[in-house]
């Protein structure tokens, strides 16, 4: 696991710290809560893996400076569906995983993607980690 993070940051290090912190806010997130042992663990390896889908975009567009195409954005949108394609690959069955690096670009109202599911269809993973991702979007 440790070694796609670091290709993953390696490919896009813009976002180079974004893993560590969105795994730290995850994890004490679901600790205030009570979660602990293997669910816990679970939820901060698909934290840390949430990305893996960027392996799979070209270079040139994610880190690309200045605005991207809407083509473009359509290449970077797939990485959440290359991402879940890739742990069927590596044969994780993990749902916790599979869920988060699926659906965490998913939006409460149905606007995000790739599935547009709405707060009642997400797991609850991918709905902590909405939260998670926009607080360090926005710190």
């Amino acid at each position: 696991m440790h070694r796609l993070v670091r290709e993953i940051e390696a490919k896009d290090a813009s976002t180079a710290a974004h893993t560590w912190r969105v795994v730290l806010y995850l994890r004490a997130m679901l600790e205030a809560r009570g979660v602990r042992g293997d669910e816990l663990l679970l939820a901060t390896h698909a934290a840390a893996l949430h990305d893996v889908g960027k392996l799979d975009i070209p270079a040139e567009i994610l880190q690309k400076p200045g605005r991207r195409t809407p083509e473009e954005f359509e290449v970077i949108e797939q990485h959440t569906v290359t991402g879940y394609a890739r742990m069927i690959e590596l044969n994780v069955e993990e749902d916790t995983i599979l869920d988060l690096v699926r659906y965490h670009h998913e939006k409460m109202d149905g606007s995000g993607y790739p599935c547009h599911l709405t707060e009642a269809e997400l797991p609850q993973v991918a709905r902590d980690f909405a939260v998670i991702d926009t607080f360090d979007a926005l710190t």
